[in-house]
């Protein structure tokens, strides 16, 4: 048997230093790309993106969310909108578009451990993310009120929500694996798939799918509807208040 020498992460760090450089100015190659503006086609433009700085993906989320003229719809798993998407998302509420966002029920997160399950802690990251949107329905209470925003739940029992992307005014629609989340924005790689569709030739697919998806779902309407850390099993509740006592929470939201 041929012994093989593992090379540790001390050893590995330039390498892994250069890697990530060279991911950072990596982008797909399209040959000879058209301008959707300027024909009556369908046009997909694959993205990809790593890391906080010159992030293609990441900007095309914030574009597309920054010049929709009418309204918006958000899909995301893990509820925990980076800044900049935050602070995007409730300037579009101030003008009067209209918000749309699709979550996953907690109970539909893939580290959802049942009541009925013994837990451990990594059963903590879908209350993590309910605790999110709690502060991020409160905080846009009067946009709901408005019905401008519109928050919908994901449930279908047996099945998880793992849906990613942004429909900007039917006319452009980005799917991606990018959870639109902190992790995603600054440290992980992700890839997507960009579709301008000017003459809204996919329109009725796409509510059509949407029809379909909403059948799953219940609107939030009150943030008061959505469950606090007392209400938490006793487990995640216990360890949700030691990592706000420990003053974690903050560090977390940026990792997750």
């Amino acid at each position: 048997m041929v012994k093989q020498n593992i090379l540790g992460i001390k050893q590995l760090k330039s390498a892994i230093r250069r890697l990530k450089i060279k991911l950072r100015r990596s982008e797909y190659f399209i040959k000879n790309p058209l301008d959707a503006s300027e024909n009556r086609g369908i046009f997909l433009t694959p993205l990809l993106g790593f890391g906080g700085r010159k992030n293609r993906l990441n900007q095309t989320i914030y574009e597309l969310i920054k010049q929709t003229k009418k309204e918006l719809v958000i899909f995301t798993p893990y509820f925990n909108f980076p800044a900049k998407v935050n602070k995007a998302v409730r300037q579009q509420l101030k003008q009067g578009k209209k918000v749309t966002i699709l979550v996953g029920d907690k109970t539909a997160n893939d580290f959802y451990i049942a009541e009925d399950q013994p837990f451990n802690k990594i059963g903590i990251l879908p209350y993590i993310y309910e605790t999110s949107l709690r502060r991020f329905v409160q905080k846009h209470q009067k946009f709901i009120d408005q019905d401008l925003l519109s928050i919908n739940l994901w449930l279908d029992p047996g099945n998880s929500f793992h849906l990613k992307g942004i429909s900007s005014d039917q006319s452009n629609y980005l799917i991606t694996g990018h959870n639109i989340n902190p992790r995603a924005w600054r440290l992980d790689i992700e890839n997507g798939v960009l579709i301008q569709d000017p003459q809204q030739q996919l329109a009725d697919k796409f509510n059509q799918e949407l029809g379909n998806i909403l059948s799953h779902c219940s609107q939030v309407k009150h943030f008061e509807e959505i469950e606090t850390i007392e209400q938490y099993r006793p487990e995640a509740s216990k360890l949700l208040k030691s990592v706000k006592r420990a003053k974690l929470d903050s560090i977390l939201n940026r990792l997750l």
